[in-house]
C-alpha cells in the first residue's frame, strides 16, 4: 500500500470487451498521441468498473498519456485526473498477456488483509522496450478508508 500522487492524463473514452482490450487501448493511444508535443509522458489506462467481469461483457476505459498542468486538448480527447489517495499497487515486468499473475497478486493481497477497493482502477505502462521481458506495468487499485 501507498499514497498515490494525483497524474494528469489526456484522455479518450473507448466502450470494448476482454477480448478486444489491447485493440481497444492501441485505437484510444492513436487518438491522444497526435496532440502530444511532449513525449515524456507515460501511458496510463483506467478502468470502470475496475474489475471488469466476463469476457463477452462490455466496459468502459479511458486510455491517454499523462500531460503537464496546462495541457489543452481538442476533441475527442479531454483532460482527466487520477485523484491521489490511498491504492494498493504492484509492477508487473513482462508481457502485457502475462498480466493476469499480477493481478491475481493483488487479489490475494487485498483478500488477506480485508481491504476494500474503490473506484477505478488504472495501469501505468513504461516507455517501450523491444524485449517484452523488460516491458513494465504498474496496476493501481484505490482503497476505501
Amino acid at each position: 500500500m501507498l499514497q498515490a500522487p494525483a497524474r494528469r492524463i489526456a484522455v479518450v473514452r473507448v466502450r470494448t470487451t476482454r477480448a478486444n482490450l489491447a485493440k481497444a487501448i492501441r485505437s484510444g493511444l492513436d487518438q491522444v498521441w497526435p496532440q502530444i508535443i511532449d513525449r515524456s509522458g507515460l501511458n496510463v489506462v483506467m478502468y470502470h468498473p475496475s474489475e471488469p467481469t466476463g469476457l463477452g461483457k462490455e466496459f468502459d476505459i479511458e486510455t491517454g498519456v499523462e500531460v503537464p498542468e496546462g495541457f489543452a486538448a481538442k476533441a475527442p480527447v479531454y483532460v482527466t485526473q487520477i485523484p491521489p489517495g490511498r491504492v494498493v499497487t504492484a509492477a508487473h515486468f513482462g508481457p502485457y498477456d502475462q498480466m493476469a499473475k499480477t493481478y491475481d497478486a493483488i487479489t490475494e493481497y487485498v483478500r488477506q488483509r480485508g481491504l476494500k477497493l474503490a473506484g477505478p482502477s488504472w495501469e501505468v505502462y513504461g516507455h517501450h522496450h523491444d524485449d517484452p521481458a523488460k516491458l513494465r506495468t504498474d496496476i493501481f487499485f484505490p482503497l476505501s478508508d
